[in-house]
């Protein structure tokens, strides 16, 4: 199990981001209320940062949309063997 598993599967809240990202792409705003959270932006900032999900329009001020990456696919896939 590598250490990106393991962190995914100690935060609840990035492994219901990429759960939900896998499904279609979404803005941190549309992210918060379907996980009935004040806020995932941190979460979300970190996941992007390791590149397990991507902003398809970094230069936007507001609205930004994230996606689900191949990198992340390939950690939630690993993350559910052990779920």
């Amino acid at each position: 199990m590598t250490k990106e598993v393991i962190a995914i599967l100690r935060s609840k809240v990035k492994l219901e981001i990429l759960n939900n990202l896998s499904e279609k792409p979404m803005t941190l705003i549309m992210l918060a209320k379907l996980l009935k959270r004040p806020s995932v932006s941190m979460a979300v900032i970190e996941l992007n940062e390791e590149e397990f999900v991507k902003c398809q329009n970094p230069d936007a001020d507001k609205w930004r949309i994230y996606e689900f990456t191949s990198k992340g696919k390939i950690l939630l896939k690993e993350a559910k063997r052990f779920l």
